[in-house]
Protein backbone atom coordinates (compact mmCIF):
# COMPACT_ATOMS: atom_id res chain seq x y z
CA UNK A 1 0.00 0.00 0.00
CA UNK A 2 1.14 3.28 -0.95
CA UNK A 3 1.26 5.98 1.76
CA UNK A 4 -1.34 8.78 0.83
CA UNK A 5 0.81 11.94 0.20
CA UNK A 6 0.70 15.14 2.55
CA UNK A 7 -0.77 18.07 1.12
CA UNK A 8 2.08 20.77 1.14
CA UNK A 9 1.64 24.26 3.09
CA UNK A 10 2.56 25.76 -0.57
CA UNK A 11 5.29 26.43 -2.86
CA UNK A 12 6.04 29.90 -4.28
CA UNK A 13 4.84 30.58 -8.45
CA UNK A 14 7.98 32.83 -8.99
CA UNK A 15 7.97 34.87 -12.12
CA UNK A 16 9.79 37.71 -14.18
CA UNK A 17 9.20 40.90 -15.88
CA UNK A 18 11.52 42.45 -18.37
CA UNK A 19 12.96 45.84 -18.23
CA UNK A 20 11.22 46.11 -21.91
CA UNK A 21 7.63 45.13 -20.18
CA UNK A 22 7.06 47.85 -17.62
CA UNK A 23 3.93 48.84 -18.94
CA UNK A 24 3.60 45.33 -17.35
CA UNK A 25 4.36 45.72 -14.21
CA UNK A 26 2.14 48.68 -14.04
CA UNK A 27 -0.65 47.08 -15.14
CA UNK A 28 0.61 43.52 -12.30
CA UNK A 29 0.73 46.27 -9.37
CA UNK A 30 -2.10 48.37 -10.40
CA UNK A 31 -4.28 45.07 -10.29
CA UNK A 32 -2.85 43.61 -7.05
CA UNK A 33 -3.55 46.78 -5.38
CA UNK A 34 -7.34 47.14 -6.08
CA UNK A 35 -7.68 43.33 -6.75
CA UNK A 36 -10.34 42.90 -3.52
CA UNK A 37 -12.41 45.62 -5.08
CA UNK A 38 -13.10 43.84 -8.32
CA UNK A 39 -16.69 44.34 -7.65
CA UNK A 40 -16.79 47.51 -6.58
CA UNK A 41 -15.75 51.00 -7.24
CA UNK A 42 -11.72 51.79 -7.51
CA UNK A 43 -10.92 53.62 -4.82
CA UNK A 44 -7.83 55.93 -5.22
CA UNK A 45 -4.24 55.55 -5.33
CA UNK A 46 -3.73 56.08 -1.27
CA UNK A 47 -5.50 52.67 -1.13
CA UNK A 48 -2.00 51.07 0.32
CA UNK A 49 -2.70 47.26 0.76
CA UNK A 50 1.23 46.92 0.68
CA UNK A 51 3.21 45.37 3.06
CA UNK A 52 6.39 47.62 3.18
CA UNK A 53 9.69 45.46 3.80
CA UNK A 54 11.89 48.00 1.71
CA UNK A 55 10.47 48.66 -1.52
CA UNK A 56 7.17 50.83 -0.51
CA UNK A 57 3.93 51.05 0.80
CA UNK A 58 1.78 51.67 -1.99
CA UNK A 59 1.99 50.46 -5.82
CA UNK A 60 3.58 53.58 -7.25
CA UNK A 61 5.98 53.61 -4.76
CA UNK A 62 7.26 49.77 -5.24
CA UNK A 63 7.11 50.29 -9.38
CA UNK A 64 9.28 53.21 -8.84
CA UNK A 65 11.77 51.14 -6.54
CA UNK A 66 11.62 48.16 -8.85
CA UNK A 67 12.95 50.34 -11.72
CA UNK A 68 15.79 51.78 -9.28
CA UNK A 69 16.96 48.64 -8.46
CA UNK A 70 16.56 46.67 -11.90
CA UNK A 71 18.91 44.50 -13.63
CA UNK A 72 19.79 44.74 -17.07
CA UNK A 73 17.43 41.20 -17.99
CA UNK A 74 15.04 41.63 -14.88
CA UNK A 75 12.79 44.66 -14.23
CA UNK A 76 11.45 42.53 -11.19
CA UNK A 77 10.61 39.41 -9.88
CA UNK A 78 6.86 38.64 -8.97
CA UNK A 79 6.05 35.96 -6.03
CA UNK A 80 2.78 34.33 -5.68
CA UNK A 81 2.93 32.62 -2.34
CA UNK A 82 -0.22 30.05 -2.10
CA UNK A 83 -0.62 27.87 0.57
CA UNK A 84 -2.65 25.05 0.53
CA UNK A 85 -5.98 26.30 1.30
CA UNK A 86 -7.43 22.75 3.21
CA UNK A 87 -4.61 23.09 5.15
CA UNK A 88 -4.46 27.22 5.72
CA UNK A 89 -8.40 26.67 6.63
CA UNK A 90 -7.21 25.45 10.12
CA UNK A 91 -5.73 28.23 10.92
CA UNK A 92 -8.38 30.45 13.18
CA UNK A 93 -9.48 32.88 10.51
CA UNK A 94 -8.61 35.63 12.42
CA UNK A 95 -5.22 34.52 12.61
CA UNK A 96 -4.88 34.00 9.00
CA UNK A 97 -3.32 37.31 7.90
CA UNK A 98 -0.75 37.30 10.47
CA UNK A 99 0.07 33.78 9.59
CA UNK A 100 0.35 34.85 5.86
CA UNK A 101 2.82 37.60 6.48
CA UNK A 102 4.92 35.03 8.40
CA UNK A 103 5.16 32.34 5.74
CA UNK A 104 5.69 34.78 3.06
CA UNK A 105 8.37 36.75 4.83
CA UNK A 106 9.56 33.34 5.46
CA UNK A 107 9.32 32.23 2.45
CA UNK A 108 11.57 34.94 0.76
CA UNK A 109 14.64 34.95 3.28
CA UNK A 110 14.67 31.55 3.31
CA UNK A 111 15.30 31.19 -0.36
CA UNK A 112 17.95 33.97 -1.03
CA UNK A 113 19.79 32.30 2.69
CA UNK A 114 19.89 28.96 1.37
CA UNK A 115 22.21 31.12 -1.33
CA UNK A 116 23.99 32.71 1.09
CA UNK A 117 22.77 35.99 0.33
CA UNK A 118 20.87 38.26 2.37
CA UNK A 119 16.84 38.91 1.40
CA UNK A 120 16.17 41.62 -0.86
CA UNK A 121 14.39 44.72 0.19
CA UNK A 122 10.27 43.70 -0.89
CA UNK A 123 7.02 44.43 -0.49
CA UNK A 124 3.84 42.66 -0.45
CA UNK A 125 -0.26 42.28 -0.87
CA UNK A 126 -1.97 39.69 0.95
CA UNK A 127 -5.29 39.11 -0.77
CA UNK A 128 -7.95 36.57 0.72
CA UNK A 129 -10.29 34.86 -1.77
CA UNK A 130 -12.25 31.59 -1.54
CA UNK A 131 -11.95 28.47 -3.57
CA UNK A 132 -14.64 26.98 -6.51
CA UNK A 133 -16.59 23.95 -4.72
CA UNK A 134 -15.55 21.23 -6.11
CA UNK A 135 -16.06 17.02 -5.25
CA UNK A 136 -13.59 17.12 -2.44
CA UNK A 137 -14.65 20.06 -1.02
CA UNK A 138 -18.56 21.11 -1.91
CA UNK A 139 -17.73 24.00 0.54
CA UNK A 140 -15.76 27.19 -0.67
CA UNK A 141 -12.63 27.08 1.34
CA UNK A 142 -10.62 30.06 2.47
CA UNK A 143 -7.80 31.00 0.06
CA UNK A 144 -5.74 33.16 1.87
CA UNK A 145 -2.53 33.97 -0.49
CA UNK A 146 0.22 36.94 -1.05
CA UNK A 147 2.09 38.39 -4.08
CA UNK A 148 5.38 39.49 -3.35
CA UNK A 149 7.03 41.90 -5.61
CA UNK A 150 11.59 41.78 -5.65
CA UNK A 151 13.72 43.56 -7.38
CA UNK A 152 15.93 42.36 -10.40
CA UNK A 153 18.80 42.68 -8.02
CA UNK A 154 20.37 41.54 -4.51
CA UNK A 155 23.30 42.52 -2.81
CA UNK A 156 26.34 39.78 -2.28
CA UNK A 157 27.92 40.36 0.87
CA UNK A 158 30.77 38.38 -0.44
CA UNK A 159 31.54 41.34 -2.73
CA UNK A 160 29.89 44.31 -1.04
CA UNK A 161 28.26 44.45 -4.90
CA UNK A 162 24.82 44.34 -6.00
CA UNK A 163 24.52 41.75 -8.50
CA UNK A 164 22.09 40.51 -10.94
CA UNK A 165 19.07 37.93 -9.29
CA UNK A 166 19.41 36.16 -12.87
CA UNK A 167 22.68 34.63 -11.16
CA UNK A 168 20.77 32.87 -8.42
CA UNK A 169 19.10 29.71 -9.09
CA UNK A 170 15.87 29.30 -9.28
CA UNK A 171 14.66 25.79 -9.92
CA UNK A 172 16.11 24.22 -6.94
CA UNK A 173 14.22 25.50 -4.05
CA UNK A 174 13.66 23.52 -1.26
CA UNK A 175 11.84 26.33 1.62
CA UNK A 176 10.67 24.68 5.29
CA UNK A 177 7.86 26.95 5.75
CA UNK A 178 7.42 25.02 9.38
CA UNK A 179 10.96 25.83 11.25
CA UNK A 180 10.25 26.93 14.61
Amino acid sequence: MTPKKQPQLGVPDIRYIKPRNSHALDDHLKYLTYRQQRSGPRQNDAYVPWIDRGMGGDWVTVRSNLHTHKSSNVLAWTWACSPNPSVFSLIPEDERQQAMGEITERTLAEFYEARGLPPPPFSYVIHNALTKPNDIHPDPLPFTHAHVAVPGTTFDPLTGQTIPSTTIRIRDMSISYMKS
